[in-house]
């Protein structure tokens, strides 16, 4: 089966739609109730195959006061340089995980991010936005 090479979207349009695409793919492939690692293993696949630069357990490092913390963060996925990606298997996006995509949003200086939940039979996602 040759899942999600039916929807390409040229380059310079809409980003987040062609990441949802490519989350849509994993799921319709792969089906719900996998852990979280086979979604992200399956969406780094597909973002090889679609040519969207991405960086996977992407390292940000926090600022306080122009220290760094020895705490950092590790986003699921950054993608295009300016959206991060967090690829989740459960029952639902809890209000926790929404607010702290808005802080790695802020660490990150990047504006969107989009939440992607793999643990329905159906994809549900929610999108992120920072405001300065």
């Amino acid at each position: 089966m040759q899942f999600g090479r039916f929807i390409r979207w040229p380059h310079g349009t809409y980003r987040p739609r062609m990441i949802k695409s490519d989350s849509y793919t994993c799921l319709l492939y792969t089906s719900h109730g996998f852990l979280e690692s086979v979604y992200k293993d399956a969406l780094e696949i597909e973002f090889n195959l679609a040519g969207v630069p991405y960086t996977r357990e992407h390292e940000f490092k926090i600022d306080y006061f122009g220290h760094f913390l020895k705490s950092k963060f590790y986003a699921d996925f950054t993608v295009y340089e300016s959206i991060i990606l967090e690829a989740k298997a459960i029952s639902g996006i809890p209000d926790e995980l929404y607010s702290r995509t808005i802080n790695y949003l802020k660490v990150s200086n990047m504006n969107l991010g989009l939440i992607v939940n793999f643990g329905k039979p159906t994809l549900e996602y929610k999108r992120v936005i920072q405001t300065k």
